[in-house]
């Protein structure tokens, strides 16, 4: 399913949620985006705002299905706090009784299940190599601003050359 696909349901998913929690006039003012940065969750709910980012990740077919889970999860919390403000906790009783009258469970395991496994299934680390003692450092990501420090020490810039590989299956236990 293409991602502007999923997201023209979010309009009839939304109506049908708000009419069960009784709050129908959120419908037509909640927002909802595509957001490259979520790295920690599949969604993210900005209840002032009105606003749900939700993750790229979810337009992964292989994990398409959590799609309403998550914006329910999310839509949840901007209920909540028109409903009874900021003075409820976040994943408190008030939440997790819409999410269930909405027909789901609340959860939040499947965030760190999903993300542990795109995480993995992405297999790229980051090698940083100096061009003139070969020495070599790993990371999840790349670090510009690492240097060499034996060849620093002898007077030179230290710059590290830095291109990704696929993760090894032995590294990926380490890290």
């Amino acid at each position: 399913m293409k991602h502007t696909d999923v997201l023209s349901r979010c309009p009839r998913l939304l109506r049908r949620w708000t009419n069960k929690w009784e709050v129908p006039e959120l419908a037509n003012v909640i927002a909802y985006e595509w957001s490259t940065r979520l790295r920690r969750s599949l969604g993210r709910a900005y209840p002032e705002r009105n606003l749900i980012r939700l993750s790229v990740l979810l337009q992964n077919a292989d994990y398409a299905e959590l799609f309403d889970e998550v914006l329910c999860h999310e839509a949840a919390h901007i209920a909540v706090f028109h409903l009874h403000g900021n003075s409820v906790l976040i994943h408190g009783p008030e939440w997790k009784e819409l999410v269930q009258i909405a027909g789901f469970q609340p959860r939040l395991s499947q965030e760190a299940e999903l993300l542990g496994t795109c995480r993995d299934s992405q297999g790229v680390e980051y090698v940083h190599t100096c061009p003139i003692c070969h020495t070599t450092r790993t990371s999840k990501r790349p670090q510009p601003n690492w240097r060499c420090v034996p060849c620093q020490q002898s007077g030179l810039d230290g710059v590290l050359v830095i291109q990704s590989r696929p993760k090894s299956m032995e590294n990926k236990d380490v890290q």
